[in-house]
């Protein structure tokens, strides 16, 4: 896990120690239970204020895959937003650590974990992105157990014999632009296969004001256990004086890449969440 860099006060704010700067976390704290019943990684999360940090408790969909971590940052909607609406943190699982990125959006909690393929070394991370509402406990009730046993955890599938799943060199590869003229982070990307396991690398071009050539080294994951071909990837940037964790996805012929934008240490702007989508250039 990454070096904690936020603290979480009495009234409930969390301080960028590195900023001076606090962030209500109010969007954040509270009982989150997955909005589908039968879920492929995550059923149930806890975020809670204790010892002045987050602490966030999950159970998994498998009874005996539960997490406890404490926040490694907390992102705000923009550099000088005050309300921490996204956060990063990883924990301790079945089968080695798992990674969280995690964003509020319409009253939803969506988080995307990252987690070793249970098949063991050699195989693809496993990528999942779920949805979850929020508990609404009745008065003097204690939160949901977010480590509670849960029974009906998706079962792993294996792809039926003849489906054919794109191979991730047609989904990712290639050139992409920016669908937004004045984008925050990247204004174009291009990526290539290198490595063994295979890895994404793109090189791509700064929005205004950043590096001109950032490269970013991308793991391919799968969209489950029994997926055979890598579908999504998590990956880490330096933009300028920006460094940046990001994951993403191809839907429907769109790259959308979701930032966790950290800023260096004295700066006086928030840590950031974004997205940014692009499109193919033919």
């Amino acid at each position: 896990m990454s070096e904690r860099t936020s603290d979480i006060s009495a009234e409930g704010r969390a301080d960028h120690a590195q900023h001076g700067r606090a962030l209500d976390v109010a969007e954040l704290i509270g009982s989150w239970v997955n909005t589908e019943p039968t879920p492929s990684s995550i059923a149930r999360v806890s975020i809670e204020s204790v010892d002045r940090s987050l602490r966030i408790l999950t159970s998994g969909a498998d009874p005996g895959d539960r997490g406890d971590a404490r926040v490694d940052r907390l992102y705000a909607g923009s550099p000088a937003g005050r309300d921490a609406i996204a956060f990063t943190a990883a924990y301790r699982g079945p089968d080695g650590e798992v990674g969280l990125h995690a964003n509020v959006s319409k009253g939803l909690l969506i988080l995307s974990s990252f987690r070793r393929h249970p098949g063991g070394a050699g195989r693809p991370g496993v990528f999942a992105r779920e949805f979850f509402r929020r508990v609404q406990e009745p008065h003097g009730q204690p939160p949901v157990d977010a480590l509670a046993p849960r029974a009906g955890g998706r079962p792993v599938e294996d792809t039926p014999q003849g489906a054919a799943n794109p191979p991730a060199a047609s989904i990712f590869h290639g050139a992409w632009r920016n669908t937004q003229r004045a984008p925050s982070l990247l204004t174009s990307l291009a990526f290539s296969t290198a490595g063994e396991p295979p890895r994404l690398r793109a090189v791509g071009v700064g929005a205004r004001g950043l590096s001109d050539s950032p490269t970013i080294d991308a793991e391919l994951l799968t969209d489950g256990p029994g997926a055979h071909e890598p579908s999504k990837i998590r990956g880490h940037a330096r933009l300028g004086d920006r460094e940046v964790d990001l994951h993403g996805w191809v839907k429907q012929e769109i790259l959308v890449l979701a930032y966790f934008v950290r800023f260096p240490a004295g700066d006086d702007r928030s840590d950031t969440f974004d997205r940014e989508f692009f499109y193919r250039e033919r």
